[in-house]
């Protein structure tokens, strides 16, 4: 017993000392990611800012590029007044671009002729050599002149003496254009730009510019003087410069190839929590004062720590419980919590079932293939046969949505009651339930002669529950029923026949509410209207994954649609995008090239679009044409237009010039452009402009796949005129941003538009 006693003695003199410890390792866990927080917002604004100028530098490149002499300038020949209009409009042009575009500086070296033409003024680079000595250039001629005529390539750097008439350093794009019949560099500088203002609070953070194998290019502020810096280390790691133990953070650039680092010392975040520290130090004394006190009743035989703490303390715990007691009621709160923990937990995963299975019921496709979520979430089960069940809620009005406080409440109120009237009548029944906006779904899953029994009861049921919606409940109600599918993965079937029904109660201008039956509406639309049209639609998708053209316009001739009124060809206009759904299908499972299935999805646009039978059989039908022609098969190969053949071929050639346009295009096949754009839309099916981003887009996809060029890199290799440009192309067509279609193809993972 006394050695209990001592144990129980020595656990509380070492919990204030734990309690210290780990307080003192969270504090400065808590430091450091507070630090990186900050720098990760600190940088964030300095990217900005810095992105910003270089891309103000990046149209001013353009600018000056676009306005270069087409001629080189011949000193011999100063007395040529052809020459100097040159120089001076060209300087003039600088001037006017400078001033209206945040003080941009110009310099531009003609080396063929040792000549200089910037902002403010042109000469040669002797004379001009004696202005930047004068304002504190301490280089002589030759070495500035080396740096004048060196080769550059897209390259930014901190540059001095780069302005005529200033020395400071500043920010410097560089790049050699080759011209006859010599090189001409192109110097933009800028001054220093909104990052100066972000810093001027920040003495002691270090902040540098460094390249992507961490040597430093540019220290912009701080106290740190370093050559390089270990670009690997994680955002909340402490290392120790000079004196100092610092938190290092790191960002890329968006537009040049280096990286943003800053360095901030622990210590300034120390100070700033002193306060907090001190109080946490205070109470642990006191903690360790009160341990001491307790450790000194060791030599009362009737002691009871646990108990005489909490008498000590008027804690919670029942006085006349020993300290086993309040252990067990400890235990007892902590199981509590966990159940409750464990009840949002399951939950959360039940939502995640059901979106699961709705996902199934529409037939989308997830990342994960579609045994591994069945088998995930113990969908589907061997010998079971299901039927589909929609409650679908009308639009509500003004009026009765005003007694709820939102349509949410609103929603949850009418599938209570739907549900609660739905249980007691499907008992015997298993059944899954999902909610998919005005709409409550009930998946009934069938095993053995249950099948027989609910083709027996199942609409009497139905019927059950329908009478008590519309008698009960005041909003207006449709209660859409499917056949059965006797296994799980012709669920999506079910899902599609019941969302035709309601389409076509509501094509055929019938009530809000009562029970419609999935079959009886395909028998009305496939037999009593007179459309026959399932079984020839089944035969045109066999077709299509051959690419049979031929069997399919024999197949059009099948479809039917006798001369009527509006609902006839409402009612025939839902058979047809039954007969989409099927091409599409059998379209995406044979083609894998995403252009290919942006144009078909182009083309079945117009099909949906369609307003008269004719326009939609003529729609249907290219859409077919398309699908075989791209699957490939027995076909006869199309008729190709020989203007627009030449128009693909230019494309394919030139695509990655950014003035590649219609006018262009026009222009080298000695065209009229109006004439072009029309013609090739009448064969192509699709405007000249989108077939043009569509082939650089495509080119952008290769390159993504199969390159590690920087983003800026492709936009320029393809030929957009800048990467803004680059980014909404590509999400245009693809639906995502390039770093995102990067990404899933290293993950492998397939995109379907």
């Amino acid at each position: 017993m006394l050695l209990k006693w001592a144990c129980s003695y020595l656990l509380v003199l070492l919990i204030p000392l734990a309690t210290f410890v780990v307080g003192m390792r969270l504090a400065t866990s808590t430091v450091r990611q507070e630090i990186s927080r900050a720098n990760a917002v600190m940088l964030e604004n300095v990217r900005e800012a810095i992105d910003s100028d270089l891309q103000t530098i990046e149209s001013a490149f353009q600018f000056a590029f676009a306005n270069l002499p087409t001629v080189s300038l011949n000193l011999a020949e100063s007395k040529d007044a052809s020459r100097n209009y040159v120089v001076y409009d060209l300087v003039k042009a600088l001037d006017k671009y400078s001033r209206a575009n945040g003080n941009v500086k110009f310099t531009l070296y003609f080396a063929d002729t040792d000549f200089l033409v910037s902002t403010s003024t042109a000469n040669d680079v002797q004379t001009l050599y004696y202005v930047q000595k004068m304002a504190g250039l301490q280089e002589d001629v030759e070495a500035w002149r080396a740096r004048l005529a060196g080769s550059y390539a897209n390259d930014y750097a901190f540059l001095s003496g780069m302005v005529i008439g200033e020395v400071e350093n500043s920010m410097t794009f560089c790049h050699t254009v080759q011209r006859q019949p010599g090189k001409v560099n192109i110097f933009i500088s800028l001054p220093d730009g909104l990052y100066r203002n972000l810093l001027q609070n920040e003495e002691t953070r270090g902040l540098f510019i460094v390249d992507a194998a961490g040597n430093v290019v540019q220290r912009l502020n701080g106290p740190y003087d370093l050559q390089s810096v270990n670009l690997a280390l994680a955002p909340d790691v402490s290392l120790r410069v000079g004196q100092d133990r610092c938190v290092q953070s790191a960002i890329p650039s968006q537009y040049a190839d280096w990286y943003y680092v800053t360095l901030t010392p622990e210590g300034d975040y120390w100070q700033s929590i002193q306060r907090v520290t001190t109080a946490m130090a205070v109470t642990c004394a006191i903690s360790l004062a009160i341990g001491l006190v307790l450790a000194a009743q060791l030599v009362k035989r009737n002691y009871r720590p646990l108990g005489a703490l909490t008498l000590q303390l008027g804690g919670r715990i029942n006085r006349k419980q020993n300290e086993f007691q309040a252990i067990a009621e400890y235990c007892h709160n902590v199981s509590v919590e966990n159940q409750n923990m464990h009840r949002e937990i399951d939950a959360y995963a039940a939502q995640l079932r059901e979106r699961a299975l709705l996902n199934r019921l529409k037939g989308r496709q997830m990342l994960l293939s579609d045994k591994d979520v069945d088998a995930h979430y113990a969908l589907g089960e061997a010998g079971e046969s299901y039927v589909l069940v929609v409650f679908a809620l009308a639009r509500v009005s003004e009026e009765e949505l005003s007694r709820y406080r939102d349509s949410l409440e609103y929603g949850e109120a009418l599938f209570h009651a739907i549900g609660s009237s739905f249980a007691g009548r499907m008992q015997g029944y298993s059944y899954e339930q999902m909610e998919d906006g005005y709409m409550l779904l009930y998946l009934l899953r069938l095993t053995g002669g249950q099948v027989a029994k609910w083709r027996e009861e199942g609409r009497a049921l139905l019927t059950q529950v329908d009478a008590f919606i519309q008698k009960r409940i005041s909003s207006k109600v449709t209660v859409a029923v499917s056949g059965v599918a006797s296994g799980f993965g012709d669920i999506h079937i079910l899902y599609n026949s019941v969302m035709d029904a309601l389409e076509y109660r509501s094509i055929a201008g019938g009530q809000e509410q009562g029970v419609v039956f999935a079959e009886e509406c395909a028998e009305l639309v496939g037999g009593s209207m007179g459309f026959q049209n399932d079984e020839t639609f089944c035969e045109m998708e066999r077709a299509v994954c051959e690419g049979d053209i031929k069997r399919c316009e024999e197949l059009m001739g099948r479809l039917g649609c006798p001369e009527g009124d509006a609902l006839q060809f409402a009612v025939f206009r839902l058979s047809m995008m039954n007969g989409v759904k099927l091409v599409m299908r059998a379209f995406f499972q044979r083609v894998q090239d995403a252009q290919l299935r942006y144009r078909f999805t182009q083309w079945m646009e117009a099909c949906l679009e369609a307003q008269q039978k004719e326009e939609l059989q003529e729609s249907f039908l290219r859409l077919l044409r398309f699908a075989c022609q791209n699957i490939g098969g027995p076909s006869a190969p199309p008729e190709r237009d020989p203007l627009a053949e030449r128009v693909r071929k230019l494309v394919q050639q030139r695509y990655d010039d950014p003035n590649l346009n219609i006018s262009a295009i026009a222009e080298a096949l000695g065209k009229n452009a109006n004439y072009l754009s029309q013609a090739f839309s009448k064969s192509a099916g699709e405007s000249l402009m989108d077939y043009i981003r569509g082939v650089r887009v495509a080119r952008a996809m290769d390159l993504l796949a199969s390159t590690n060029m920087t983003i800026e890199q492709i936009s320029e290799k393809t030929g957009f005129g800048s990467v803004r440009t680059f980014r909404r192309a590509f999400a245009q067509v693809m639906g995502m941003q390039p770093n995102a279609y990067r990404q899933r193809h290293a993950l492998g993972q397939e995109f379907v538009p």
